[in-house]
Formats: structure tokens, C-alpha cells, sequence
């Protein structure tokens, strides 16, 4: 009978050490697909930025004349792409 007690509990050791591997490398595979999620959302808002492109907002002469003045060169902001559409 004592042998009937100890294969039940190593049966039930073997479970539970099962169970926390399985925990464990389920736990990995969640905080890498976050990870993978978070570089793809941050590849997708930079590639989608549009600041500091002066080609869309100014020819390359009125760059050079906006430079032989001295002046500052501001952005005018351009209508968003949503704005075009609704138009």
C-alpha cells in the first residue's frame, strides 16, 4: 500500500512540474508575440510620420530661396490626407 501512495504522489509531482514548464514557456510565447507587436505598431507609426520632410512642404526653390534670404524656414502645416478625402 505504501508503494500505491508514493507512485500517486510522483504521479502527481510529474503533473505539476508538467504544468509549470508548460506555464512557463506559454508565458514566454505571450511576451514574445507582445514584443513582435510592439516593434510592428513602432515601425508603422515612424514610417507613417511626417515631420521634418520638407519635400512635402516646400520646393527645392523656395528652399534655396528662403536660404539666400537668411530667413527661417517655417512649415505650413498641409492638409492631412483624411482632410483631402473629405473634400
Amino acid at each position: 500500500m505504501d508503494l500505491n501512495l508514493e507512485k500517486s504522489g510522483n504521479f502527481m509531482g510529474n503533473h505539476i512540474n508538467f504544468l509549470l514548464i508548460f506555464v512557463i514557456i506559454l508565458a514566454i510565447a505571450v511576451a514574445l508575440m507582445m514584443i513582435l507587436l510592439m516593434v510592428f505598431c513602432c515601425i508603422s507609426f515612424f514610417r507613417n510620420r511626417q515631420d521634418f520632410k520638407f519635400s512635402r512642404f516646400f520646393t527645392d526653390d523656395e528652399l534655396d530661396d528662403q536660404m539666400e534670404n537668411g530667413g527661417d524656414i517655417e512649415l505650413q502645416e498641409q492638409p492631412s490626407q483624411m482632410d483631402l478625402t473629405l473634400r
